[in-house]
């Protein structure tokens, strides 16, 4: 079950992942959700974004979390 799950994680990095914005990590910036399929997911968002869905980058991922970043962050930093 193990590699089954790290194996289905690492076919999301690289893509776009529609997440529902659950909260904020606590005494963190970073900001908590989940995709469709339940799967956690920890990402640069705004507090804006606390209860929508939005797309968020996977740039990374461990057996149980995605990690990214939200679609447009990465073009506003870069501004």
């Amino acid at each position: 079950m193990r590699k089954f799950k790290e194996k289905k994680n690492k076919e999301n990095v690289g893509k776009f992942k529609e997440v529902l914005v659950e909260n904020r990590l606590k005494n963190q910036s970073k900001f908590f959700g989940r995709t469709f399929e339940l799967t956690p997911v920890v990402f640069d968002a705004d507090e804006c974004d606390i209860g929508k869905i939005i797309d968020v980058k996977i740039k990374d991922c461990n057996q149980n979390s995605l990690f990214g970043f939200k679609r447009n962050s990465e073009k506003e930093a870069a501004a």
